[in-house]
């Protein structure tokens, strides 16, 4: 998992908080309450997941259950794998 977790740590501070250092992003932080994910956002890391892990996200699976942190995005992607 730690790979997985790798890629989508990289992948949201390379398009949503660029500059940031990864020290600045915690894996149980809110991405949407705390201003990192709008609905947007959330498409594009959907996208990302799908394309980069070869899974489908139905959309039931898009909401914060699955991708509302970084842990519970990893978490969502090892199960699917």
């Amino acid at each position: 998992m730690d790979v997985i977790r790798t890629q989508i740590r990289q992948f949201i501070l390379d398009e949503f908080l660029p500059g940031e250092t990864e020290g600045n992003l915690q894996d149980h932080m809110s991405l949407r309450e705390s201003g990192i994910l709008d609905s947007l956002g959330l498409l594009q890391v959907i996208t990302f997941v799908e394309s980069r892990f070869n899974i489908e996200v139905g959309p039931l699976d898009a909401g914060d259950t699955n991708f509302g942190t970084i842990d519970r995005v990893v978490h969502f992607v090892a199960a699917r794998l």
